[in-house]
């Protein structure tokens, strides 16, 4: 395991793995605010979701005629990502380039490139994707942020809630047990104060996948002053998820820019659901941040 890239900024404290560029741990004031990847639960932190998010039916796609298989939330988080910290020590970037390995599954020739930036009590994580081939780039990217909950040990699990931008009226993706969509939505509502209080129940049976969700929610409680506010102005999508059939101390709060697979349909990344489409050498960057308090 590659030695974590530690940035700080006499403010907050953030860790950040080589391995899957993988956010390991963000530290205010003496408090981690980031799930440390206990076994018995997930031994996951935050890892990095590209060039896929979720599943793909059967665990393959075809793209030019040819069938290629890829794994749950694609290689990202399982790759070794080259590092570079600014002289400041404020910031990273960690770059991961096609090779050999990533087009056997990924037949494409792409750039990423995470950034992880401190302003203050926030990190903002940037990725930039980079189209070097000739032809146009399919990719879907997104964050898979774990939090402790409760932070701080302050209070219960059940006294912690998700608190929603006012208005908003989200509609939940129905999944298949094998975790793909089936094409279908429903009203998801929320409590008043358009807060989703937080049980371990929610997660039984599989992970709550929203659209109309808004660009930002709060993990919050009455009984704490710490909050953790996430930001995700790019991404149209939000998953929220911990361990099932648990008592997992944590939730995944995840900006998604794509959907996994609907349920029986072979995919073609030519014609794929909701990905991202780059043309010839274009560029395209997603941010979501954490506001920690």
């Amino acid at each position: 395991m590659p030695s974590p890239v530690t940035l700080s900024n006499g403010t907050l404290d953030v860790a950040v793995s080589p391995l899957g560029a993988e956010l390991q741990s963000a530290r205010l004031r003496g408090c981690e605010y980031i799930w440390q990847g206990d076994p018995a639960y997930w031994d996951g932190r935050s890892p990095v979701l590209f060039p896929i998010c979720g599943r793909l039916f059967e665990r393959r796609y075809t793209y030019g005629g040819r069938e290629y298989s890829m794994d749950l939330h694609g290689f990202a988080r399982t790759s070794l990502f080259r590092a570079s910290r600014s002289p400041a020590g404020d910031a990273a970037t960690f770059t991961l380039a096609a090779d050999d390995a990533t087009r056997a599954q990924y037949p494409f020739d792409f750039e990423l490139a995470l950034t992880y930036r401190l302003e203050g009590a926030t990190l903002v994580v940037a990725a930039s994707v980079r189209n070097h081939g000739s032809g146009t780039l399919p990719f879907s990217y997104g964050g898979h942020p774990g939090l402790n909950v409760p932070l701080g040990g302050e209070g219960a699990f059940e006294d912690w809630f998700l608190e929603f931008e006012p208005g908003v009226c989200p509609d939940r993706f129905e999944f298949t047990p094998n975790a793909l969509v089936t094409g279908r939505k429903f009203a998801f509502p929320l409590a008043p104060g358009n807060r989703l209080p937080l049980r371990h129940s929610l997660f039984d049976r599989a992970g709550i996948f929203l659209d109309r969700a808004g660009r930002s929610l709060a993990l919050r409680s009455d009984r704490s002053e710490r909050s953790v506010t996430v930001r995700f102005p790019d991404m149209p999508y939000l998953g929220l998820w911990h361990a099932p059939d648990s008592d997992a101390p944590y939730v995944c709060v995840e900006p998604w820019s794509g959907l996994p697979s609907y349920d029986g349909a072979p995919d073609d990344f030519a014609t794929r659901h909701d990905m991202v489409r780059l043309a010839a050498g274009a560029s395209a960057t997603l941010r979501y941040s954490l506001e920690f308090r």
